[in-house]
């Protein structure tokens, strides 16, 4: 019996050694507590002994229902298990581990309690700020955990939102279904997976798919769990959605390569106007190095003597009114060599709607400004000394420069009535759209009724789509080379006309000269026939002057038919120039 006594004594003293041992009467009044208790909640056994154990407990929760029930538990022979929240002296809360043991007597009815209890506070601390950071993770991060295999065990509410899955849809699924189907089948994807299931930790940026489809990039770490003999038996991957800032990044990219590697010049200023960045196309047209001209303003550098005042000031109220706006411009290099540009500036402005910068993008159109200059000035001068007209894709006559108007008078509206068709006819309107231009003198209406004559060009010009946009002519007054044409013609005709009546004159006498002839030789004929033997040679001279007669009657009936050809010729020529002329 001594020996079994001796036993329990060890064990006894065993457990105060390791744990906080407090004895209770059945009501809860305190009895003992051994040192490791009373250190643990800062009382000396004379400030704890006799009174109640509530003291220990908030006092909320001492007067409650509960409270009073788990004493009558206690009471009733039930031993009670678990963690639980109690007060120091100092008011300080702390956490323990304990178990309360009813103790009996012979008959079985409960004597007493006794708590052996274990401080877990720090531990409970430890995992309460665990369990706060994995809450705080939860909310911020989408969370989702596998198997070593890749299978899915679960997703939070941040995953599920970020690929548009529910958890129903993608639990027992395997990660792939997150992947695109070249990789998932690739060699990278199944060493991906051997490492996470060997323990290795993998983080980085990850391209994957939503179930729209639509492309999802996740700043994401893929982090192996240990069981208590440090084997991998599970993995956790904590993601963020970083989509929008790799597309940001991947347009910056490009933007910049654009920026790099285009001919165009690129500026970026201040809200102020000041330069915060060039490219190097802006080097190459310009000479001057970025390091040269940030912080300065691009007018101070690049505008020269013969810059216009006018394009400086209109630019510098566009730049006022903070809209974005083209511009040509005459600029100077840094050895002081003028060339032009076309200017295209943006503002930028931030959410809030203010500005930031400009973006100022410039293109060299020395050539193409230099070619349209001189192109300006030789129309200019085709202008001065020629007329030049259009006319809509229907015909309708849109404009005439100064000369044609000055050559048409001082008739009002003549300009808006003169439709191409009716200046050319339909057979050549057709003919113009057929071949594309078409040349010929043209009558053009002008004031008191009277025309102005034009040798004429009469081109069609196309849009991109092939269709004619507009018809325009260039011709030049030939209107008083065709007055003297006519007048030079109309002299000559008429001294035609008097020269074939002079000759049809002529003709008439050469007529009556034969006819007289002809009754000479027939009076000599009677008078030599009256002499008898001695009329003979007077005979023979009648013969031959009535043979001459009958000659000379003959060639003037011709000259008079080559009269009458000669004036059918020159009445036909008549009526030709005159419809040359009038058309």
């Amino acid at each position: 019996m001594r020996k079994h006594s001796t036993k329990n004594q060890s064990i006894v003293d065993a457990i105060n050694r390791s744990a906080a041992v407090i004895e209770f009467k059945a009501d809860g009044t305190i009895i003992d507590a051994n040192d490791n208790f009373l250190n643990a909640t800062g009382y000396k056994l004379s400030e704890i002994q006799g009174r109640h154990h509530r003291l220990f407990c908030d006092s909320e929760y001492a007067d409650s229902d509960e409270y009073q029930g788990f004493w009558q538990r206690l009471r009733n022979g039930e031993y009670i298990s678990a963690e639980f929240q109690r007060f120091a002296k100092s008011g300080c809360e702390i956490w323990i581990q304990a178990s309360y043991n009813p103790i009996f007597d012979r008959r079985g009815e409960v004597t007493g309690v006794i708590k052996f209890a274990t401080d877990i506070t720090a531990a409970k601390l430890q995992n309460a700020e665990f369990e706060s950071k994995v809450q705080a993770i939860h909310r911020s991060q989408a969370v989702i955990e596998f198997d070593l295999q890749g299978n899915i065990l679960s997703a939070n509410e941040n995953f599920l939102g970020a690929v548009g899955y529910s958890l129903e849809e993608i639990q027992g699924k395997h990660h792939r279904i997150f992947c695109e189907t070249e990789y998932a089948n690739s060699a990278e994807y199944a060493d991906f997976w051997r490492k996470l299931s060997e323990g290795d930790f993998v983080g980085g940026q990850f391209k994957r798919i939503k179930k729209s489809g639509d492309v999802l990039w996740i700043e994401a770490s893929y982090n192996p769990v240990f069981d208590v003999a440090g084997r991998p038996y599970k993995v956790i991957k904590f993601a963020t959605d970083v989509t929008e800032q790799v597309t940001q990044r991947e347009q910056f990219q490009l933007l910049s390569l654009v920026a790099n590697e285009t001919d165009n010049s690129v500026i970026i200023t201040d809200r102020d106007g000041f330069i915060e960045y060039t490219n190097p196309g802006f080097t190459r047209l310009t000479g001057y190095q970025a390091n040269e001209v940030l912080g300065k303003k691009p007018g101070q550098l690049l505008q020269g003597p013969h810059t216009s005042p006018e394009t400086v000031e209109c630019i510098r109220r566009q730049l006022a009114r903070r809209e974005p706006f083209y511009e040509e411009i005459l600029n100077y290099s840094r050895e002081g060599d003028p060339y032009w540009i076309s200017l295209a500036i943006n503002p930028v402005f931030d959410d809030q709607g203010q500005l930031q910068r400009f973006i100022s993008i410039q293109a060299n159109i020395n050539k193409t400004k230099l070619q349209s200059l001189e192109f300006h000035t030789r129309l200019e001068a085709i202008s001065a000394c020629g007329a030049i007209a259009e006319w809509s894709s229907k015909g309708t006559l849109i404009e005439c420069n100064a000369l044609l108007r000055e050559l048409m008078g001082d008739a009002k509206g003549i300009e808006h009535s003169c439709e191409l068709t009716q200046l050319l006819g339909t057979e050549a309107m057709r003919s113009l759209q057929s071949d594309g231009s078409l040349k010929r003198t043209i009558a053009w209406p002008a004031a008191e009724g009277d025309t102005v004559s034009l040798d004429a060009v009469i081109t069609l010009i196309r849009d991109l789509d092939g269709n004619i946009s507009k018809y325009v002519l260039f011709g030049v007054d030939t209107t008083a080379r065709q007055r003297a044409i006519a007048e030079e013609t109309e002299r000559a005709i008429q001294n035609a006309i008097q020269s074939s009546q002079r000759i049809t004159q002529t003709v008439s006498t050469i007529g009556d000269i034969s006819d007289q002839t002809k009754l000479l030789a027939l009076n000599a004929t009677i008078e030599a026939a009256r002499a008898g033997e001695a009329g003979k040679g007077f005979n023979v001279v009648a013969s031959e002057v009535k043979d001459l007669s009958v000659r000379s009657s003959d060639a003037a009936s011709q000259i008079a038919d080559i009269v009458k050809q000669s004036e059918e010729s020159v009445r036909q020529l008549t009526d030709k120039l005159q419809t040359l002329l009038g058309s």
